[in-house]
């Protein structure tokens, strides 16, 4: 199976990162289906025909790869001093609501200069043809499902960017709209993909892992319960999973300690499974020489998928990422087993507790 890997570079000052202004986009920067003309769009051209921006967040363009994508800013001077991997943040204007303010709608990881600008037939665009001047990493390439409102970070009031153009700015400000976005997604509810993938992002521009303080109290609890719940039966554990539903208090008490109701769950679930991997029967050893294997929701927490046995598969990392990113599509479940096609191959899991 093919592994991505996230290539772990930290991104100095001489790294810049550039806040490229793009024509807004009602349908995302990625509806193929139709073309939205701006009528209200600084460029002349994009008041007849759609920019060849929006389609800056369709990454199975023609120009694009598994590993790289392409997109245009539309800019009256190219940028000399963008340097290789830098990070673009990508600025519009938002004119379906009143007062028309600016927004932050994404970014671009590993950003570089396509020259000279690639050119294919593209039948609805001006000439009929798609141009791209800006290529980047498809798994660093990012469409914010909440824009951030750029007023935050406007300095005297002032736009973040001219209507055709960019503007540098160093790293930590790179830094500061990812987490942001993360925060901002969590008051919803975040997806674990989505979190993932502004991880990844997260890590790609600063060289470190995001720490999420919840995150680390989450891991630290979970391995307290493991050593813990090693001294009950599986008949024990199992016996527990069965009583637990949606409507199981959030805490529980376990050896005269409280803990959070989810974690248990998830512990006892891996120990149920062997704590390996139940597609390929693998896993981390770690250094104090325990099972490291991974919990996968089949309905997503954000969609208040609970920690219950026939909602949790235990995976291996790279297959939990698959499972989160790769094309799975569910096509049967019930209280025995759940099948579901993961990338092309067919995979049947057992749900039931034996």
């Amino acid at each position: 199976m093919l592994m991505v890997v996230i290539q772990s570079q930290h991104m100095d000052e001489d790294h810049k990162t550039i806040i490229a202004n793009i024509t807004w986009n009602p349908d995302g920067w990625r509806n193929t289906r139709k073309f939205y003309i701006n009528p209200h769009a600084g460029h002349r051209y994009v008041r007849k025909y759609p920019g060849h921006e929006s389609l800056n967040y369709y990454f199975d363009k023609p120009f694009d790869t598994n590993e790289d994508i392409y997109g245009y800013v539309q800019w009256a001077k190219t940028p000399k001093n963008l340097a290789d991997g830098a990070v673009m943040i990508f600025y519009s204007t938002d004119i379906e609501h009143a007062g028309h303010k600016g927004k932050i709608i994404g970014i671009y990881g590993n950003v570089k200069l396509v020259d000279p600008v690639k050119r294919i037939p593209y039948e609805g665009f001006e000439k009929d043809e798609l141009l791209s001047n800006i290529t980047a990493k498809r798994n660093l390439s990012f469409l914010f499902p909440i824009y951030l409102d750029a007023k935050k970070y406007s300095q005297n009031g002032k736009r973040l960017v001219p209507q055709v153009g960019y503007t540098y700015r160093n790293i930590s400000f790179a830094e500061q709209v990812v987490v942001d976005e993360i925060n901002v997604l969590k008051q919803g509810g975040i997806r674990i993909e989505e979190y993932n993938k502004l991880k990844d992002i997260y890590f790609f521009i600063t060289g470190k892992k995001y720490a999420d303080t919840q995150d680390i109290q989450d891991e630290q609890e979970q391995k307290e319960l493991d050593s813990i719940e090693s001294t009950r039966s599986i008949k024990e554990i199992i016996n527990e999973l069965k009583q637990v539903t949606p409507q199981t208090p959030e805490l529980v008490e376990t050896h005269g300690k409280i803990y959070k109701r989810d974690n248990k769950s998830v512990v006892d679930i891996k120990i149920v499974r062997g704590k390996k991997c139940q597609i390929c029967g693998t896993f981390i050893l770690t250094k104090d020489n325990k099972h490291y294997v991974e919990a996968a929701h089949i309905k997503p927490k954000r969609d208040k998928g609970p920690e219950t046995f026939d909602n949790i598969i235990v995976l291996c990392p790279n297959h939990h990422k698959e499972f989160d990113y790769g094309a799975t599509v569910i096509i049967s479940q019930d209280e025995e087993n759940i099948t579901f096609e993961m990338n092309g191959i067919s995979y049947t899991v057992r749900l039931a507790l034996d």
